[in-house]
């Protein structure tokens, strides 16, 4: 029988917190408030293209690195779907005020990180891609080392101790 170590699984989960804290400061070179702006900006886009109200569920099967060439599809043609994301609606969804994240979004614009425009909204810059193809192996091995974590104290079971 395995032993339940709800201490060490909350251990686990926090290293992996600030491991991606501090893969972001150094693979992006921004502050964790922008790390966010992107994202949710990200996600936003992610929705999209996995959930878009202008097709059939074709890409509900998608491999991570195939999303990238379809988000830049919506990123810079004529958006097809009509759910903008604004600065302000980022402002609301991460309780930031607008006008920081106003500046935050132009310095990711400068950095290429993010595309704005009043009329489409935000979306991914040409430089956002490169990067998160570095973090995202670092990120997904510190998610994988959590959930064997998880495996080894007894599961998901276990998990619904913790309070």
């Amino acid at each position: 029988m395995t032993k339940y170590k709800g201490s060490e699984i909350i251990y686990h989960v926090l290293m992996h917190h600030i491991n991606h804290y501090q893969e972001v400061k150094k693979l992006f070179q921004i502050d964790y408030d922008s790390h966010m702006i992107l994202i949710t900006t990200y996600s936003h886009l992610l929705y999209e293209v996995l959930n878009p109200s202008y097709q059939k569920k074709d890409n509900e099967a998608l491999d991570w690195n195939e999303t990238f060439p379809i988000i830049k599809n919506l990123s810079h043609k004529e958006k097809k779907y009509k759910a903008k994301l604004s600065i302000y609606s980022i402002s609301r969804i991460l309780s930031i005020p607008r006008e920081s994240v106003r500046r935050k979004v132009m310095f990711l614009c400068k950095k290429k990180y993010l595309d704005y425009s009043i009329k489409r909204g935000l979306s991914l810059g040409e430089n956002f891609e490169p990067v998160a193809k570095k973090i995202a192996p670092k990120d997904l091995s510190a998610l994988s080392k959590v959930i064997k974590k998880v495996d080894e104290t007894g599961g998901v079971q276990n998990l619904k101790r913790i309070r």
